[in-house]
């Protein structure tokens, strides 16, 4: 009996909660009495129990089951019992008094969270970003770099080469020359002079005056030593050869890229000459115009050019001419200044210009 009392501490607890509902379920099951002296065990069946093994058991004897199993005719197979399944024992005999009920533990439910009112958030508007200062508009070419042609007041100021040191018949990157200047030219170690030949005298279109020179570049020197006239250089470029005689002016650096400036000034130019005599002017050729710094242009200026179309009689007025209508062209930048020429790069060509063309500034800044 001892056996027996320590089952049933194990299995009190849970009968506690499932006693009471097994009234709804086992309702055709009843109870006998128990004798004062035997307390009746209730064992709830787990997987692999068996008649056989619940017998041994609770009883020391296996070969029982049949007798003690006699309560039960409502289950037809006694074999068939299963984990969940909770059986009475005692001294009468094994009673099941609750089919397949599983225990659970009962959680009370908890309350629903109260409802919160949504709320639309309204979108931040970021302040504008501040607007950013304008880049200047830059024009760039390779040709840029070149110049072909010279005024007569800027020849005139100019150098020219003696000879090689070595008397050689022309010289290369790297020889010795002996140089000339005019009066009042400054000169000193480490100048640098671009080296020139001059190919043809420059009229003007219109006037027909002289008033420059189309030049070819063959590279450029820097002073080596200038003690009273005594000036020497070397050859620190050699596009061709260069040979005694050849001209200089100060080197100024190449612009590969030109801002675009306002025009302070109207003016109203004419090409009068090209780089290398060229006849068809197109886009990224360079021309030259007869209108310089001292008539208010500047590097970045930009232009219009035109071809004017002459003009037609008036048919009421017999002595009067009705100008046409110039043709647009194209448009310009200014990449150099002299005093009174200028060096213009052509940014946009509608048709080909030529020699004698007008170049019209965009009118000035009030």
């Amino acid at each position: 009996m001892t056996r027996m009392k320590k089952r049933f501490i194990g299995f009190v607890a849970a009968m506690a909660v499932i006693l009471p509902a097994a009234g709804l379920f086992a309702q055709d099951v009843t109870l006998g009495e128990e004798s004062p002296d035997q307390e009746a065990i209730y064992h709830t069946v787990v997987k692999g129990d068996t008649l056989w093994d619940i017998t041994e058991e609770f009883f020391e004897d296996p070969f029982k089951w049949p007798k003690l199993w006699k309560k039960n005719s409502q289950i037809k197979n006694p074999h068939l019992i299963f984990p969940g399944d909770v059986i009475k024992i005692s001294a009468d005999g094994i009673e099941v008094v609750l089919r397949g009920l599983p225990l659970k533990i009962l959680v009370p439910e908890e309350e629903p969270m109260p409802e919160l009112p949504i709320v639309t958030l309204e979108k931040e508007v970021a302040a504008p970003a501040p607007e950013p200062e304008p880049i200047p508009e830059k024009v760039g070419s390779t040709k840029i770099a070149r110049t072909g042609y010279i005024s007569k007041g800027a020849l005139k100021a100019s150098g020219v080469i003696v000879r090689p040191k070595d008397k050689k018949v022309m010289t290369y990157v790297g020889d010795d020359v002996i140089l000339s200047f005019e009066d009042g030219v400054n000169v000193s170690k480490g100048d640098r002079f671009v080296v020139f030949t001059v190919e043809e005298k420059v009229k003007h279109p219109i006037t027909r005056k002289h008033v420059g020179y189309v030049v070819d570049n063959h590279g450029s020197i820097t002073i080596t030593s200038a003690i009273g006239s005594v000036v020497e250089g070397r050859v620190d470029i050699a596009f061709k050869e260069i040979f005694k005689g050849a001209k200089l002016t100060p080197y100024i650096d190449p612009l590969k890229k030109v801002a675009v400036t306002k025009n302070m000034a109207q003016v109203e130019a004419i090409i009068i000459a090209t780089v290398e005599g060229i006849k068809q002017i197109s886009e990224n050729d360079i021309v030259y115009i007869d209108k310089g710094r001292r008539d208010g242009l500047a590097v970045g200026n930009k232009f219009g050019i035109y071809r004017a179309r002459g003009t037609v009689d008036d048919p009421l007025r017999r002595k009067n001419k009705i100008p046409l209508p110039a043709i647009e062209l194209g448009d310009a930048i200014v990449i150099d200044l002299e005093e009174d020429s200028a060096a213009c790069l052509i940014t946009k060509s509608l048709r080909a210009m030529k020699v004698g063309d007008e170049v019209l500034s965009s009118p000035p800044v009030q």
